[in-house]
């Protein structure tokens, strides 16, 4: 192939040799082409058997993924079951609790448990305890402040005690801020209008003094 395309580009070509060099390109290309489909033919029967392979193996495959699919919707059934009974316990353990502790508003989601196989019903308990409790103590906390009843509201929303108490606190300082700006309007307003008063009056009693003196000389006329 080399030999015959190095004789090809060495033919000069001219007006009269041109036809000659463009059937010696053509035969050129047509000994391309056959190569080429020589090599197709070549890696067509390389890639039968691999093409076979790749199919046998991904029936395989597939059986394997459908065994797999089967028995995690049956371990899955039994661990939810499982799962199912130990949150059930767990709620009949919270509302104890709650209802020893005289609390009518939580909810056991309100705990935050994440209630896996692997985590002991001992210790998922005592969360539960633990946080109930704790409710409690913000409860009774609550209980002494000046705005309880507020406060409870708010609390009741986030279980959040200091932020309840932020809330209700920031709410009367601006109630109170009101209540003063109000106020100072209307000492302002009262200021205005004795002074209104005060300047009608004073200028009620220079125009009584100005009539006075005129009537006395009309008189002594």
């Amino acid at each position: 192939i080399k030999a015959a395309c190095e004789r090809a580009c060495s033919l000069e070509c001219t007006e009269d040799s041109r036809k000659e060099i463009k059937t010696v390109r053509a035969e050129l290309n047509k000994a391309n082409s056959s190569l080429t489909s020589q090599f197709k033919a070549a890696i067509a029967a390389v890639k039968a058997p691999i093409t076979a392979v790749e199919q046998q193996y991904k029936e395989c495959t597939d059986v394997f993924k459908s065994a797999d699919r089967d028995l995690a919707a049956k371990i899955n059934g039994v661990e939810n079951e499982l799962k199912r009974q130990k949150t059930d316990k767990l709620k009949g353990y919270f509302n104890e609790c709650v209802q020893g502790a005289g609390i009518d508003f939580l909810k056991l989601e309100d705990v935050g448990l994440n209630v896996t196989l692997s985590a002991s019903e001992k210790s998922l308990k005592s969360k539960i305890f633990d946080f109930v409790y704790s409710v409690c103590d913000d409860l009774n906390m609550i209980s002494t402040l000046e705005y309880k009843d507020e406060i409870l509201v708010e609390y009741k929303k986030s279980l959040d005690a200091a932020q309840a108490v932020r809330i209700v606190n920031e709410r009367h300082q601006r109630i109170e801020a009101e209540k003063k700006r109000r106020e100072a309007e209307a000492e302002e307003k009262r200021r205005r209008q004795e002074a209104e008063r005060a300047a009608l009056a004073a200028a009620e009693e220079s125009a009584k003094k100005r009539q006075v003196p005129e009537q006395t000389t009309q008189t002594t006329a």
